[in-house]
């Protein structure tokens, strides 16, 4: 299954749920910039983000459902001989358990990007869960400040927090980026975007509703709305008029630069985003950022006013009012704000990822 001879590479094992290209990006990073060879346990992947991953020279992956048991698994960990072992959280009670046995003999690191909300079901989990992640994990590694507040109510001193656990493909972004900085737009282009899983809590079908009226009462200003993505609500997002609404499939992670250039702006009106990477990557393509104040990656990412707006998607008017606002921009604003965000994401990269981790074994 894995042959660790001849090689003067070390181990870290990524104990994964659903792989993500973004991450798998980042892991290439690490095996390019230190001698790391990188095993990647993983579930089956997601039909709303259907990735293909391969294995290379320095990274397998592995599906988990070919360990028929959790002794088995352990069995394998002690035989590959990782000198780290990093979990995508520990909702997977067999990658926790597993963790709790190595800890004692090599960093044990959680992944966390659960923000602190201070609601009576996070108190209950914190009083009952604390001590167990604290015997577990040696580190959590925390998206953002809102997930730093979860960490230090678990008992973890700031020396065992690490930040930036997610990074979008700065590096492809930023060559993308590059590229098109060349081209100078003679208008703005009049084209908004949501890109993700038309799922429920991502509230795509809020943001065609509130789009939709704006447009029925004039107030869009040309501009048009683009659905970017897979998922179950995708036969409701089209419109039974001829509102500007356009409707796109899936894209394949390397094309997302390339058709992001083409809008000019994004939003992401979701209800509990714990971070959304595709915020980071709308910022690093230089598109404002319209996000409601449920996604978190906004503690990174925008700044009121500055690159983009943040608002209440619990309040349609407020949507409406934010909404308004950016479609009237004069080219000059717009280009002040696309400068911005480009700046505010370029400040997370696959560097700052690579050394964060590698920080516990070096």
């Amino acid at each position: 299954m894995y042959d660790n001879k001849n090689t003067n590479r070390k181990v870290i094992l990524f104990l994964y749920t659903v792989l993500a290209d973004y991450f798998y990006q980042c892991i290439q990073s690490l095996v390019l910039k230190h001698p790391i060879r990188a095993v990647i346990i993983s579930y089956p992947l997601d039909n709303d983000a259907p990735f293909i991953f391969e294995n290379s020279e320095h990274i397998q992956i592995i599906p988990k459902q070919q360990f028929k048991s959790k002794e088995q698994l352990e069995d394998f960990i002690v035989k590959l001989n990782p000198v780290l072992l990093f979990t995508a959280g520990w909702s997977d009670v067999w990658y926790r358990m597993i963790a709790q046995r190595f800890k004692s003999q090599i960093p044990t690191i959680a992944g966390l990007d659960n923000p602190w909300k201070a609601t009576l079901i996070q108190k209950i989990k914190l009083t009952l869960g604390s001590l167990l992640i604290r015997h577990s994990y040696s580190y959590l590694w925390v998206s953002g400040y809102p997930q730093y507040e979860f960490a230090k109510r678990l008992g973890f001193k700031d020396t065992n927090i690490i930040f930036n656990l997610y990074c979008a493909n700065e590096p492809l972004f930023t060559r993308v980026y590059q590229k098109y900085q060349k081209i100078h737009f003679t208008k703005i282009p009049k084209k908004l975007l949501f890109l993700g899983r038309f799922v429920e809590y991502k509230n795509p079908l809020k943001l065609l509703e509130v789009f939709t009226k704006l447009y029925e009462s004039g107030k869009t200003n040309g501009w048009e709305l683009h659905f970017v993505g897979e998922g179950h609500l995708r036969s409701e997002l089209l419109p039974n008029s001829d509102v500007p609404v356009f409707l796109h499939e899936f894209c394949n992670p390397v094309e997302l630069p390339d058709i992001m250039h083409n809008y000019g702006g994004f939003c992401l009106p979701s209800q509990g985003e714990h971070w959304g990477v595709v915020v980071h990557e709308a910022a690093l393509s230089g598109l404002p950022l319209l996000l409601s104040q449920s996604v978190y990656s906004q503690s990174s990412f925008l700044i009121q006013g500055f690159n983009g707006y943040s608002f209440d998607i619990g309040d349609d008017e407020d949507l409406k009012m934010t909404l308004t606002t950016f479609f009237n921009l004069d080219d000059a604003r717009w280009q002040e704000m696309s400068d911005n965000s480009r700046y505010m994401g370029s400040k997370i990269t696959h560097d700052d990822w690579v050394a964060n981790l590698m920080s516990v074994i070096l």
